[in-house]
């Protein structure tokens, strides 16, 4: 009877050990399948924010790009408002606005400013002669001339047709004239270097904005015309003396 007590005894402790043992490895494998599933789980999630994180920078990227873009033909409209087509230099409508602005800075600092009112001599003989192509590169050369010598110290503006404005802030008649001799230069050499069948020239006059006796920019550009037209009646009677007027009239 002792002997069976003790049997039974060991063979509980075994069952029991049996059961715990089946319990531990049922646990693991549990807790196993559960890491499992969790990390697939979170592989899962680190890819859906992966793939979203990605479309949200795309989508970013695309509406910088369109922003951009946006931007860019809103430069270009704006620009195109305000520059020559065929010169690429400022427009009348940009000269209106930069005359009032200088004329305000030339108030405040004291300082002159000059406008120079620049006519092509004999755009209609070549338009006339050689066509209007020909007449339209005879200007944007004579743009090209003007910009290049004005670099810095002013703007160059085509007004309309062959006329030119040049603003010139804290210049005075005799700066400004000096810059317009040298301009005349530079067109004498581009005389012999472009060969062409036409000799180019351009008439000028100077309109000085005084803080001291300010007056207007209509006014400026009446004076600085007025005095363009006399140095241009100058290079017709030169012609008249050549009897080569009507060549050019």
């Amino acid at each position: 009877t002792r002997d069976s007590t003790v049997i039974i005894q060991a063979l509980v402790r075994a069952l029991i050990f049996v059961v715990i043992a089946g319990v531990t490895t049922f646990l693991s494998i549990k807790r196993k399948r559960a890491e499992e599933i969790l990390r697939q789980a979170h592989d899962e999630l680190e890819r859906r924010v992966a793939e979203q994180t990605e479309e949200l920078r795309q989508v970013n990227e695309e509406l910088r790009t369109d922003i951009t873009e946006r931007k860019r033909i809103e430069e270009k409209i704006k620009r195109s408002a305000i520059v020559d087509s065929l010169t690429q230099i400022f427009n009348k409508k940009a000269l209106i606005e930069t005359l009032n602005r200088d004329i305000e800075a030339s108030l405040s600092t004291k300082t002159p400013t000059t406008l120079v009112f620049i006519d092509t001599n004999g755009l209609k003989l070549v338009n006339d002669t050689y066509g209007h192509i020909e007449g339209d590169e005879y200007i944007k050369l004579i743009a090209r001339n003007l910009s290049d010598r004005v670099g810095e110290a002013g703007i160059v503006f085509r007004f309309g047709g062959d006329e030119f404005i040049i603003l010139l802030p804290n210049f005075d008649k005799s700066k400004a004239t000096k810059l317009l001799k040298s301009v005349e230069e530079d067109i004498n050499l581009l005389n012999e270097s472009a060969n062409k069948p036409y000799k180019m020239s351009i008439s000028y006059g100077f309109a000085v904005f005084d803080h001291e006796h300010p007056v207007s920019s209509d006014t400026l550009l009446a004076t600085a015309d007025k005095e363009m037209y006399k140095m241009k009646n100058s290079f017709y009677e030169r012609l008249r003396q050549k009897n080569q007027f009507k060549d050019w009239s």
